[in-house]
């Protein structure tokens, strides 16, 4: 029996390829458009066309929050008592600036502590401000000082110490010792005879 044949097909020859150099050089040519037309895009862009991603912020930890809890209630309570006890939360406060070496702050403990204004009066405790104060050159404790010497509280004072601290006070404005200083030398008790005149004839 006889097989037919199939014919084979022909050999194509002459198919039409594209040059590989030429697909390579449109390639090239159309990343260079897609790279300039992402520049120019990025340039309109804020931050250069980067963008930045938010950080997650990490929970606080349990100490950081019982501290911040802490420093609340701390507030509230310095709140209630500078509304309730004006008087003694000043003393308190002006306290603390007088160990933190202020003269003034000194001064104003004394006066408190002298007329028990905000605290229970206590004149040795306050001599020995007005005493601190007065080493620091502050006027006005240095005139308290003196008057207290001469009306007969301790203040520990040396003999022609208190007259010293009159003549400071007079000199820086405190009016009351110049007074004080006029009377003590009119009754002949200061000790400097030309400061005794120069008073005596103001």
């Amino acid at each position: 029996m006889d097989i037919e044949e199939e014919p084979l097909l022909p050999l194509v020859r002459n198919r039409k390829t594209k040059p590989v150099q030429n697909v390579k050089i449109k390639r090239a040519a159309h990343f260079e458009d897609l790279k300039k037309n992402n520049e120019e895009l990025d340039n309109e862009l804020p931050y250069g066309g980067k963008v930045y991603l938010k950080r997650q912020k990490k929970p606080d930890h349990y100490y950081v929050i019982i501290f911040e809890v802490f420093l609340l209630l701390v507030a509230f309570l310095l709140l209630y008592l500078c509304y309730h006890h004006p008087r003694w939360f000043h003393y308190k406060v002006t306290r603390t600036y007088a160990h933190l070496g202020h003269t003034h702050a000194q001064h104003m403990v004394g006066e408190k502590l002298m007329h028990g204004h905000g605290v229970e009066m206590n004149q040795t405790e306050a001599l020995a401000w007005f005493k601190l104060a007065a080493k620091s050159g502050h006027p006005h404790s240095s005139y308290n000082l003196a008057v207290a010497h001469l009306n007969g509280l301790n203040a520990d004072l040396e003999d022609g110490e208190d007259e010293e601290l009159l003549r400071h006070a007079a000199d820086n404005g405190v009016e009351e010792a110049g007074d004080v200083l006029t009377h003590l030398c009119s009754t002949g008790q200061c000790r400097g005879t030309d400061r005794e005149e120069e008073f005596l004839d103001n």
